[in-house]
């Protein structure tokens, strides 16, 4: 009998699996909300990513939406490329064409996929990365994007001017263009209204510059994402992941190499991490502090001098938990500024 595999030998860690998760289930959310179609979600296991490469589906779901026959399957990426694999009834999986997906994608195990089926036999897939959607798929699209513009005559620089947000006078003059096309459509209106807040914020449209050749919908994506992270800064307190705000600020510079105006944010989110990493320090030699405390007041009897050291002892973990506070409401402060 197969052994069934556990969390435990998919995630290396508790905050891995609860980060990969939080962030499926938000974007299931949303996705449920906008589009209303059949779909589930697939953990991929490493017999889907690095051996056999097949991946076996929802046994009820292939008996309510797929046909009851082997047929070619149609998988269509978040850059709207489409790849075609094979899915066996008898298997209720995707045979031949899983494996160039997977390696095409750079799927690791515990990455989190969302199957949408759009039409008969063809599904959108979005991909909800173990290792943070935000740091790996900005590094494919700088990948994409630099292939893109080496081919682009036209050099690397949008042929928009920033002068013309000085033409915006409200909300509904606001429309997001590449290329001459307008890509509102592509995009919630509550991300519409917040990037329109944040282009005010700096009196010009981010996007303005991003290279040539970039697919609207790479820019969709940058543009939300971009948007989503400067929502995460303005609601991050010291309780953040470090590792969190190091892949924001690590996404940012991906997006910033191909022409994103986001400068602003992150001169912010080096001031946070400034502050985080000293919170941390401070927070970690007040716990050394109170251990030391704790050992030396139950081991020894107590004596003035035992006394004294103990004194001196809580003194410190006083001024470091006074510190822990001072940094606490400088980093609110400052997450919390206005942009």
């Amino acid at each position: 009998e197969r052994k069934r595999t556990r969390d435990c030998d998919i995630y290396e860690d508790e905050e891995a699996k609860r980060s990969v998760m939080q962030r499926a289930a938000e974007l299931l959310a949303r996705l449920a909300k906008e589009y209303n179609l059949p779909s589930f979600v697939k953990c991929m296991l490493p017999s889907n990513v690095s051996q056999g490469f097949w991946l076996h589906l929802p046994k009820k779901f292939c008996t309510v939406n797929l046909p009851n026959e082997d047929t070619p399957v149609v998988l269509v990426d978040e850059l709207g490329r489409e790849h075609t694999t094979s899915y066996l009834l008898g298997r209720n999986g995707l045979s031949a064409g899983w494996r160039a997906f997977s390696m095409k994608h750079k799927l690791l195990k515990g990455d989190l996929l969302i199957f949408l089926l759009t039409e008969p036999c063809k599904f959108k897939v979005h991909i909800v990365r173990v290792n943070d959607i935000e740091v790996l798929f900005a590094a494919l699209c700088l990948m994409d994007l630099r292939f893109s513009c080496e081919g682009n005559d036209s050099g690397c620089h949008s042929a928009n001017s920033i002068d013309q947000f000085k033409d915006i006078s409200g909300f509904e003059d606001f429309k997001i263009q590449l290329g001459g096309l307008i890509l509102d459509s592509e995009m919630p209106k509550n991300i519409i209204a917040k990037y329109y807040n944040l282009c005010c914020s700096q009196r010009m449209f981010l996007h303005d510059h991003l290279i040539n050749g970039l697919s609207t919908k790479l820019a969709v994506v940058m543009i939300s994402e971009t948007t989503n992270i400067s929502e995460a800064v303005r609601s991050a307190d010291v309780s953040t992941s470090l590792h969190h705000l190091e892949c924001w600020e690590k996404t940012l510079k991906a997006f910033e190499d191909l022409g994103m105006a986001v400068g602003f944010i992150r001169n912010r989110l080096h001031k946070l991490l400034e502050i985080l990493r000293e919170a941390q320090s401070n927070n970690e030699s007040k716990m050394t502090m109170r251990a030391q405390a704790d050992h030396v007041s139950g081991n020894l009897e107590t004596t003035l001098n035992v006394e004294a050291l103990i004194g001196s002892l809580e003194a410190e973990i006083e001024t470091l938990r006074w510190k822990n506070e001072k940094f606490e409401f400088e980093f609110r402060e400052l997450a919390r500024a206005p942009w």
